[in-house]
């Protein structure tokens, strides 16, 4: 109401003193201009509505209301739904409308019904539609006093003027609304126009074969005004909601859900066969959410109706999936729009980690501004736990009292009508959702609350005005739809809403709505792809007034494959050298998650000279058609591929060319066996090699002979003792020496044995030797941390607490005497821990004493809080008790149990949870 109505408000609270002494009236229209205003506080005024289950009929709207009906103070009209209800398809749409005071010539009421455009645009399109609206509608009579009657289809079909008065019904097709107009009165101490009236829409779409979209609700508005000189006005639009249409009837029928099962928790299937009865024809696919976060959209359905997608590693313990089929209708209806329906969602929890009962807690919902005079309660339900297969309600309450219920309640904006009152200012409205769980006692959240404010001027203000930004769901690279939710809005002046998408800047879709919000999802015509920036923008209308626009809500598209995390790994290079007509190296472990593949290219002096497939943790070769020079630059580098995204690759790794290094090697001769050659290996300027027995030549072979690099030279009737002295020399192409190696002589294989070692209970390794091993030492990770002697052909060599984990890695190495490396081993190592318990009783903050049970194996206990070892205790015969309640406050953020054995070795930890 603005600044100049409420003077009219104040003249007329006058004016209408006058006119109470002057003017006729009813028997109890004292009573009426007295009356306190009511709040909605008793069963009388507002009947509890749950959505699927008939209303019962408003017991108090008797005929002596009908005539003199209530107002909640001024001197406005007071506008309420008293029924919106399906009756075996006959749709119900009954309201009220008073006013205490109409001062003015050709006093005349103008009721308009907007109906849901999803109902009015196919039924108000037919010819004929008039046929299945029946109904009465009662009025003041002419001479301004006593009740009157009329029919919907009189007023519907009569003709105005002077004689037949200018009272009528007709449909505004220009603003979608339903207007039924009184008698013109001279004047009334009270005004009114109550509505009963039916629409057969059953009826009708059997005839015309017509069928409105489905919907959870349709929205209905009312409003009562002055269509006259009246000095009078409207305190505000009533809203409701039109619930429980069943199925097989004019409303199109629900998307049928879709089964959810899986038998490994990451690959899931389902079916999703449709009943196509009573729905417009339609493609349908599935839509899958984690944690009600979209995932992935479009998975395809098959002919049979059965689905599956694949999550990989992406799920863990307690993730809950959810899967809705999605239909998208082929063609425009009667709206002109393409629909996209979808069913109710399937919900599965991911293994058995999920969130216990006593750890449950359900969020509460949000309420929207209430004011004087409205009809209808409005609100956010917030996303949910459906682990377990929970379930949730809404109720809402005022005054205390529940006038609204909702069972199976999912996320998005909510709808609470009230039928046969008005809020009230200073009427105390509740929300809250009650969770549902097999086998356990139900949740409440905590409760929403809001008290009903009074129509203001500020509230309708333009420059007061917010709009509120819209909700943005998350979007990821592939997406072929953007969606969201729209917070219920400023409702004054008539204001109504549209959010506008654009990506990078560019629009690509906009949905209308009411003042109420709800959800938007616009489908686009290309995928989106990583980086993408999506934003979202609510704009307010108001007629005659400068469109308002809230902030922007953005997000940047990204990317469920880890895409931009992903990172190609540094292929390596082998050692190389000039001459060298190959280039070979590794390539290391891949990332090979979503299909990723990889290729290595070859660089010579910054020029590619080859490409090769190359695959994770595998080895790669180039053969080149030149022989490498030392002043050469190679490089390699590895490409990562992924389908519809940007390549990604390694760092470019450089080698350089070597000069050659002359180099022999000779492999052992086994004396033992008498080996029939010495073999070895050679660098490339080697051509030719000699074998030497006691400084005598008696041998000259090729080299390359056994393998690129590689040579053998007969040996075997140079060799007769063990003793004997053996060299092998190489020669380069003009027949000179340039390297020679001694080779070893040797007989038995040395013996090495080490006994397997327990972690956190043994001191030392224990093993046993051949006679050539003189000394031992122990490596671990890599370190040499201790040596010994052997003795006897055995050993014993302590560890130091240097092995500390079965992961470690433990080395026994054998040495001869003049400290040559003979042999290593691996020692085999256990856990002495894997079998330890440690276990404790609840404890609350402020108990003494902290107890639990212990294996055979720990006997000490420590109590360590926020990394701080504060107290310890040695068990008795399995069981500990350790004082906690000087270490263990409010603040403390980690508190821990550690068990050791009698050697001082952890053994086992434990975090306690703190009650």
């Amino acid at each position: 109401m603005n600044q100049k109505k409420y003077v009219i408000l104040k003249k007329a609270v006058a004016v209408s003193a006058v006119a109470m002494m002057t003017l006729p009236t009813v028997a109890n229209a004292k009573e009426v201009a007295t009356a306190a205003e009511t709040k909605i506080q008793g069963e009388q005024q507002a009947q509890v509505i749950q959505p699927n289950k008939k209303q019962e009929s408003n017991k108090q709207m008797n005929e002596k209301q009908a005539a003199t009906p209530y107002i909640s103070g001024g001197t406005g009209f007071s506008n309420k739904f008293e029924a919106l209800q399906d009756e075996n398809g006959v749709v119900n749409v009954r309201t009220a409308s008073n006013a205490l005071v109409a001062i003015g010539i050709g006093v005349q009421t103008r009721t308009t019904i907007k109906i849901d455009p999803e109902i009015a645009l196919p039924f108000f399109s037919t010819p004929n539609w008039k046929d299945y609206i029946s109904g009465t509608v009662n009025r003041l009579r002419t001479i301004g006093i006593g009740n009157s009657q009329i029919t919907m289809k009189k007023l519907l079909e009569k003709k105005t003027g002077i004689i037949a008065g200018y009272d009528e019904a007709y449909y505004d097709e220009k603003k979608q609304e339903l207007v039924i107009l009184t008698p013109t009165y001279v004047a009334a101490a009270t005004q009114y126009q109550n509505v009963n009236m039916y629409v057969d829409l059953e009826k009708w779409s059997k005839d015309t074969g017509r069928l409105v979209e489905n919907k959870p609700n349709y929205k209905f508005k009312m409003v009562s005004r002055p269509n006259d000189l009246a000095i009078n006005w409207s305190w505000g639009d009533a809203n409701s909601i039109l619930m429980g249409v069943p199925e097989g009837s004019w409303a199109e029928n629900k998307v049928d859900p879709t089964t959810l099962e899986t038998s490994d928790n990451h690959n899931f299937k389902g079916k999703a066969v449709q009943n196509m009865d009573n729905r417009h024809d339609a493609d349908f696919s599935i839509a899958l959410t984690v944690n009600g976060i979209d995932y992935k959209k479009d998975v395809q359905i098959k002919e049979d109706g059965s689905w599956e997608y694949d999550f990989g590693s992406y799920l863990k313990d307690g993730d809950v999936i959810g899967a809705t089929v999605i239909a998208t209708e082929k063609e425009a209806h009667e709206n002109a729009v393409m629909d996209i329906n979808k069913s109710k969602e399937t919900k599965f929890t991911v293994g058995e980690d999920s969130t216990p009962w006593i750890d449950w807690t359900v969020v509460e919902p949000t309420i929207s501004d209430a004011y004087d005079g409205e009809t209808m309660i409005t609100g956010i339900i917030p996303e949910q736990n459906y682990q377990n297969g929970r379930t949730y309600s809404l109720a809402v309450k005022v005054n205390g009292k529940e006038v609204y219920t909702q069972d199976d309640i999912e996320k998005g904006i909510y709808n609470a009508p009230i039928f046969g009152a008005n809020l009230v200012k200073g009427d105390q409205v509740e929300a809250y959702i009650i969770g549902h769980e097999a086998n356990e006692e139900d949740k409440s959240s905590q409760l929403s609350s809001t008290i009903v404010k009074e129509n203001k001027d500020e509230q309708a203000d333009w420059d007061k005005w917010e709009v509120k930004s819209a909700i943005l769901n998350d979007v990821t690279h592939g997406d072929r739809e953007i969606s969201g939710l729209v917070p219920a809005q400023n409702k004054f002046n008539g204001r109504n809403y549209e959010v506008k998408l654009t990506v990078n800047g560019q629009e690509v879709g906009k949905k209308a709505f009411s003042f109420d919000g709800g959800e938007y999802r616009i489908v686009l015509d290309k995928d989106l792809v990583f980086g993408d920036e999506v934003k979202a923008t609510v704009i307010g209308h108001e007629e005659n007034e400068e469109d308002k626009a809230s902030e922007e809500t953005a997000k940047i598209v990204s990317d469920k494959t880890g895409w931009e995390d992903w990172k190609v790994e540094n292929p390596t290079i082998s050692k190389l050298t000039e001459g060298d007509l190959k280039v070979t190296g590794q390539i290391p472990a891949q990332d090979e998650a979503f299909g990723r593949n990889y290729t290595v290219d070859l660089y010579v002096n910054d020029k590619k000279i080859g490409t090769k497939e190359a695959k994770s943790k595998s080895d790669y070769e180039f053969t080149l058609t030149t022989p490498l020079e030392k002043t050469d630059k190679v490089a390699v580098e590895v490409t990562g591929h992924q389908k519809n995204y940007e390549d990604k690759t390694s760092e470019r790794i450089t080698a350089n060319v070597e000069a050659i290094v002359t180099a022999l090697t000779g492999n052992d001769y086994n004396f033992d066996a008498h080996d029939e050659y010495i073999t070895g290996t050679h660098s490339r300027d080697i051509k030719k090699v000699k074998i030497f027995v006691n400084n005598h030549d008696y041998q000259t072979s090729e080299t390359n002979n056994d393998g690129e690099g590689k040579y053998k030279i007969y040996a075997r009737q140079y060799i007769t003792k063990f003793t004997d002295k053996i060299v092998v020399k190489g020669l380069d192409a003009d027949g000179k020496v340039i390297k020679e190696t001694p080779i070893n002589n040797v007989k038995v294989p040395t013996s090495l044995e080490a006994n397997p070692f327990v972690v956190k209970q043994d001191e030392l390794i224990s093993g046993a030797v051949s006679d050539d091993v003189k000394k031992i030492k122990l490596q671990v990770n890599g370190e040499i941390v201790n040596q010994v002697a052997p003795k006897a052909g055995k050993y014993e060599i302590y560890t130091n607490g240097y092995v500390k984990e079965a992961t470690d890695d433990v080395k026994i190495i054998a040495f001869n005497d003049e400290d040559v490396l003979l042999k290593e081993i691996a020692v085999t190592l256990d856990d002495a821990s894997k079998n330890s318990e440690l276990t404790h009783n609840p404890y609350k903050l402020g108990d003494d004493l902290l107890t639990g049970t212990v294996s055979d194996d720990i006997e000490k206990i420590k109590l360590v809080v926020d990394g701080e070892t504060l107290n310890n205790v040695k068990a008795t015969d399995g069981k500990f008790s350790i004082y906690a309640l000087g270490f263990v406050n409010a603040n403390s953020k980690k508190v821990e149990l550690v068990g050791y054995s009698k050697a001082g070795f952890e053994l086992k930890r434990m975090t306690v949870e703190v009650q």
